[in-house]
């Protein structure tokens, strides 16, 4: 993942030390948007919880239930941002106003994903700072210009199955991007889950995220196929 520092993550988390295998559990067969996610030793590391109100936005709760990112996303579905309670992207920027009012808590933009419906992939993209008044205050962000940090793609299969790499040409370019991060799903009859590997100096939560919103995005485009 080539993230060395707590503060490269959405939730300020360190990043992983090692390779890791996460379980994400569906709470529900209908909910796509309530999960939780354990390590590899069956404990429990985040939940998600869906947004009352809407059909995509949810949550991102750590394992004392403290809320950590907002996820929400355009009417096209195509565009998904991750927003940090309570956590600045960069110094001195001002929280995001619509967003903050909808939750009652300052909410800050820290990512998002564009998703290419018509590729089955997405990007990631982080804020930056694009404008400051006379005194140097940080008021606007906007989105980082250029190559993403991190790519989505969708691996054909009868499983759905997903792969997250640092493409050439992003901030951490690589001679040959590795692959960070696959998830597929495992299901049962009465269990419905996600196997998902992070290769050492991840994000977790913002594969978490990726792999709720993946889920999400292809139940609806295979509904739009019908």
């Amino acid at each position: 993942g080539c993230l060395k520092e707590a503060s490269e993550t959405l939730d300020g988390a360190n990043p992983l030390k090692r390779h890791q295998i996460l379980t994400i559990t569906k709470h529900s067969l209908v909910n796509q948007r309530d999960f939780d996610i354990s390590d590899d030793k069956g404990d429990l590391l985040y939940s998600t919880k869906a947004l009352q109100g809407t059909v995509k936005s949810f949550d991102v709760l750590g394992k004392g239930g403290e809320k950590l990112v907002r996820v929400k996303t355009d009417v096209s579905h195509k565009n998904w941002d991750f927003l940090s309670y309570h956590k600045q992207t960069f110094y001195g920027q001002q929280p995001d106003d619509e967003a903050s009012k909808i939750a009652g808590e300052n909410l800050y933009r820290r990512a998002r994903v564009h998703v290419s419906w018509d590729k089955y992939h997405g990007e990631v993209l982080k804020y930056e700072p694009d404008s400051t008044d006379l005194a140097g205050v940080v008021q606007t962000s906007n989105l980082v210009s250029g190559p993403g940090i991190l790519k989505v793609d969708q691996i054909t299969s009868v499983t759905p199955q997903y792969q997250s790499y640092i493409p050439k040409g992003s901030p951490l370019d690589l001679p040959h991007p590795p692959l960070v991060g696959f998830w597929v799903w495992e299901s049962t009859e009465n269990l419905h889950q996600m196997k998902m590997h992070l290769a050492k100096g991840t994000d977790v939560v913002l594969h978490v995220i990726l792999a709720i919103l993946t889920n999400l995005v292809d139940i609806e485009r295979n509904a739009n196929d019908i």
